[in-house]
């Protein structure tokens, strides 16, 4: 059943929708073997083109276009002071940042004790420990929190990007992307292309733009998304940042497909609440469960590739509810506040905007 007449809500229901889907999307991407689209053999088989479609083009986006929401989010608000914006953004990005990545070192570090094995965190040294808690120098010891590490620092640079875009916005867009992008910032960021899409999302923020101007295209935007991607795949095509800038126009519209069904609307805010934690957490389990699996016998490879995300998916569900029920004060410090799901939205009689 759609719901042809959207209430202004649609907008939070299609930001909840991309943010679970995408960090889905960066499970699969973490799932092992990961092979570049470069190392792809000459005449590769169904799975092959399958998941180098869905971890080397289109959900290599994953990360750039959550960063896109975070800087809608962030710049939407008015009014807020420097001093709330970093206290706010502490709390919901660097201290779960410090605690997933301080529990990634332990687990490490008990299972190099253990074993006596020598590694990067044992024996313990203090700087290669902190080094790892705040991804300074090398990559955080939960590795997926390289995206929290980037977008703190775009945090902390707010007041720079905020006198560029509403003193001169396209041009002072213009200006911090080229900076980034061109990789002027040395080793600042993980990634040229998450400070160009996090500055469109404060830009269409700042400038009001109207979020449903290209809604009426959606199915044409759906089309030239995956038609493109499948172009970039077919040509092994391995510098996609080009096209992440332009990415974000093309999926927000197309999330308005979606969006209009009331099954989606209601039960999308319900999954989104579980996304930061299955962000944090899925490393974990994902590699203990792909091992399993490939001990258990006639279990086909490609199978186990779709199987360990989605048990893992599955499992951080199951636990995340738990913890809500046990310690929902212990589970919001370490998710940023995010603990139960948010009721749906109470559907209006007809007539009544909703």
């Amino acid at each position: 059943m759609k719901n042809k007449n959207l209430p202004t809500g649609d907008i939070s229901v299609r930001i909840d929708l991309l943010r679970y889907v995408l960090i889905l999307g960066v499970v699969l991407l973490h799932s092992l073997p990961y092979a570049a689209i470069t190392e792809l053999p000459p005449d590769p088989t169904a799975f092959e083109w399958t998941k180098s479609f869905i971890q080397n083009i289109l959900f290599r986006m994953s990360v750039p276009i959550l960063g896109c929401i975070s800087g809608y989010l962030l710049f939407r608000p008015k009014g807020r002071s420097y001093a709330e914006i970093l206290g706010q953004r502490s709390r919901t990005i660097f201290v779960p940042m410090l605690f997933w990545n301080a529990f990634a070192f332990a687990l490490l570090y008990l299972s190099a004790l253990g074993t006596g094995t020598a590694s990067e965190v044992y024996p313990l040294q203090a700087w290669r420990t902190l080094d790892g808690l705040l991804g300074v120098t090398r990559a955080p010891w939960d590795y997926p929190l390289n995206f929290l590490r980037d977008l703190m620092l775009l945090v902390v640079m707010t007041p720079v990007l905020r006198f560029l875009l509403e003193r001169a916005s396209y041009a002072g867009f213009a200006l911090w992307s080229a900076f980034f992008f061109f990789d002027l910032d040395g080793h600042l960021m993980t990634r040229p292309d998450l400070p160009v899409t996090y500055a469109l999302g404060a830009l269409a923020a700042v400038r009001q733009w109207d979020l449903r101007a290209l809604d009426r295209f959606a199915g044409l935007c759906l089309a030239l998304l995956v038609g493109v991607c499948i172009v970039m795949m077919v040509n092994r095509v391995a510098d996609r940042k080009w096209f992440t800038v332009f990415a974000p126009f093309l999926i927000w519209s197309a999330s308005s497909l979606p969006a209009r069904f009331t099954l989606v609307r209601q039960w999308t805010p319900r999954l989104a609440v579980v996304s930061f934690f299955i962000y944090v957490f899925h490393a974990f389990p994902l590699k203990a469960i792909a091992m399993a699996l490939n001990e258990v016998p006639l279990l086909p490879r490609e199978l186990t590739w779709f199987l360990a995300p989605a048990l893992t998916i599955m499992a951080c569900h199951v636990l995340f509810h738990l913890l809500s029920r046990i310690c929902p004060h212990g589970l919001g410090l370490v998710t940023g506040g995010r603990i139960s799901a948010r009721k749906p939205e109470p559907r209006a009689p007809k007539g009544v905007p909703a």
